[in-house]
């Protein structure tokens, strides 16, 4: 079967614009019209083509290196023959096959050195000519087309001169040059001179910049590299080894031997440095095997890249996250073709990214910046030196879990911990590095929940247990109003205190046994939370079902602490499990603490739906990212935790979701379940 990018439209214009070409180049000699006439067509094809891939979303590699080395024969081969009709011009024509190969040749290294995926990727701290010219199509296309009218224009001037103009009083200027015995200039000649000419002149100054800018950033590259050589062999040997790991991991576990096998691994691991050497020895003793998923697909892998290069991590002005690279993964790793993957990107909102500001963020000041937005992109050029220094695990170990940006990654609705919990799952640096530096441009708003995290009190309750005394508890009956406009905010001020006082009785002992059974508490209540609370308080029938948009992400953001715990060591497992469930008190609190309704849940009655296979299908149809990744995580569960087959928690909140989702409500609640006011108001 033949792969479908060969036949992407794009790519199809390419083909056909190497043909024009040849035919073109085989007339050279012989027919001087169609010779013109053919390679023009190919320079008009050079511009349809990216037209082609923006309008249809078929960007491609092939199609972006099809795209550069026609440029450069085409050009290459006409000025080769424009030496040989015009010799005294030699060594000119010499020099700009040299500059024009040269620049692009250095440019696109330095670009896909730089993590471009072509030469027309551009980065936040381009050279500001060079970004313009390749982001602006209008400047390109402008410049490219003078460009390859100077050297047609002046072929066609060989063999046809035109008409003749009288420049009038300019005339003694330029026909000593341009003009014939009578004094009349050629009209060709006045248009490859007088227009074509400073546009020539203009790209190739730009090939001068291009080339001068490429060496600047491969000697800021290499000046970066060599200050951290030893560490970049060590983390080069830990990301090959982390690239295994899965795998090996599989092989461990159907011989018996899977911990030994994890000592093993992980304390070759522990060579990348001393600092994180006990880190990795004791993450053996979580007793969960690491989440591991490849990424197989070009245009998921490209699609990554281009969000990272090119998209903020707000796509509003209104902090709106971007969930781009988590949504795509999702539907990567539920099953969705290349197509679906190509347009999600049409479906959601982006951002650019800014330029950096001053001072870069370095390892003694990335504290001070927290908080503040605009560094964004200061954050994410850390964070991407940061992964290529210390590789994917060294760099979580280092900052995730830090007290300053630990709150940060639970506040904006968990989005932080999300983006950085499928950098590791997927193995995606740039996407780990997205994640830290998103946490980094929240404010620590959840700080005061973790104030006491260590903190035992007996007796000891279960993760059900403490939400049910949370719904009984009279202190938080008049916490709010039901029309409170910021319930998150509101809560977080008023009982931040209750819910430590809670939190210190889920007690988790730094142990295999109690971590790996926490953890599944931390991802069943999350998945309670999200759809036993969608039911309607004050009749028994499903007309009416909400689920609660917040209450969602405390479930899509349990995957992220299944995704991450397993690289932590036991007291890291601990801190990063208690601090996700006193953001699971956080908003069930908020949302005004609605009752868990297992039996409704398993009750609903859906029909459509009968196992993963079908709810994972609809999943990829449908097109709520949030579906995609609360689905995703339910699965995951079931996978994990539903051996005997008898536990219906996962797939009846997955079938809820989808049907509400797809067939009915077709959108979030955000009135805040919990207060029965709300869901009066309606009724009326």
């Amino acid at each position: 079967m033949v792969n479908p990018i060969w036949l992407y439209v794009p790519n199809l214009i390419g083909y056909t614009r190497i043909i024009f070409a040849i035919l073109a180049f085989y007339f050279i000699k012989t027919d001087y019209i169609l010779f013109f006439v053919f390679y023009a067509l190919s320079a008009i094809l050079d511009m349809a083509d990216g037209h082609a891939a923006r309008m249809l979303n078929q960007c491609s590699k092939l199609g972006a290196v099809l795209d550069m080395v026609t440029d450069r024969a085409t050009t290459t081969c006409l000025i080769v023959v424009l030496s040989n009709l015009y010799p005294q011009g030699l060594y000119w024509f010499l020099f700009l096959i040299a500059l024009d190969m040269v620049s692009h040749f250095a440019h696109i290294f330095s670009s896909l050195m730089g993590g471009g995926t072509s030469h027309k990727a551009t980065r936040p701290n381009q050279n500001p000519l060079v970004k313009l010219y390749y982001t602006n199509r209008y400047v390109l296309a402008f410049l490219c087309f003078g460009n390859e009218g100077f050297f047609l224009n002046l072929y066609l001037y060989y063999f046809y001169q035109g008409p003749y103009l009288n420049l009038g009083p300019l005339t003694p200027l330029f026909a000593p040059i341009f003009g014939d015995a009578t004094g009349q200039v050629s009209a060709i000649c006045a248009l490859v001179w007088f227009f074509y000419f400073p546009i020539m002149l203009t790209k190739q100054f730009m090939n001068w910049v291009q080339l001068q800018a490429a060496f600047e950033d491969l000697v800021e590259m290499e000046t970066a590299g060599t200050t951290s050589a030893k560490t970049r062999t060590k983390t080069d040997d830990l990301s090959c080894c982390e690239k295994n790991t899965s795998s090996r991991l599989t092989l461990a576990r159907l011989l018996g031997i899977e911990r030994r096998i994890r000592v093993i691994f992980i304390t070759k691991q522990s060579l990348v440095s001393k600092s994180s050497m006990a880190n990795f020895e004791e993450a053996t003793a979580t007793g969960i095997p690491p989440l591991f998923t490849s990424i197989k697909s070009q245009t998921c892998g490209e699609l990554l890249e281009s969000n990272h290069r090119e998209h903020h991590i707000f796509f509003n002005e209104d902090h709106f996250h971007n969930h781009f690279p988590h949504a795509l993964l999702t539907y990567y790793a539920l099953g969705a073709d290349d197509e679906r993957l190509r347009r999600e990107l049409t479906l959601e909102e982006f951002l650019p990214i800014v330029e950096r500001k001053i001072p870069e963020i370095n390892e003694e000041n990335w504290k001070d910046h927290i908080g503040d937005d605009s560094y964004y992109a200061n954050y994410l050029h850390f964070f991407d030196q940061e992964v290529k220094k210390r590789g994917n695990l060294g760099t979580l170990l280092r900052y995730a879990l830090d007290d300053s940006l630990l709150p940060c990654l639970l506040s904006g609705a968990v989005h932080g911990l999300i983006h950085t919990g499928f950098g590791m799952e997927f193995e995606r640096g740039d996407v780990l590095a997205e994640g830290l530096a998103e946490g980094c441009v929240h404010k620590p708003s959840c700080a005061p929940l973790l104030t006491t995290i260590h903190e035992k009190q007996l007796p000891a309750f279960t993760a059900i247990d403490i939400l049910n005394q949370i719904r009984a508890d009279d202190r938080l009956n008049d916490l709010m109003s039901p029309k409170e406009k910021n319930k998150t905010d509101t809560t977080l001020k008023k009982a931040s205190p209750i819910i430590r006082e809670y939190l210190s009785h889920w007690i988790i002992e730094e142990t295999a046994p109690s971590i790996s059974h926490h953890l599944r508490e931390l991802r069943t209540v999350a998945a309670m939370v999200t759809t036993a609370t969608a039911f309607d308080p004050l009749n028994d029938t499903y007309e009416r079902v909400r689920l609660d948009f917040f209450l969602m992400h405390v479930l899509t953001s349990s995957l992220s602490v299944r995704q991450i715990v397993p690289h932590l060591s036991p007291a890291m497992a601990l801190k990063m499990m208690k601090a996700h469930f006193s953001v699971t008190l956080l908003y069930y609190i908020a949302r005004g603490r609605p009752e868990l309704q297992r039996d409704r849940l398993h009750k609903y009655p859906v029909e459509r739906y009968g196992g993963w296979d079908d709810i994972v299908r609809a999943t990829i149809d449908q097109e709520d990212l949030h579906v995609a990744k609360a689905v995703r995580a339910l699965k995951i569960s079931d996978e994990e935790y539903n051996e005997s087959g008898d536990d219906r928690l996962w797939v009846d909140s997955a079938r809820l979701i989808v049907d509400r989702m797809v067939n009915h409500e077709k959108k979030w609640d955000y009135s805040a379940l919990g207060f029965v006011e709300n869901w009066k108001e309606e009724s009326k």
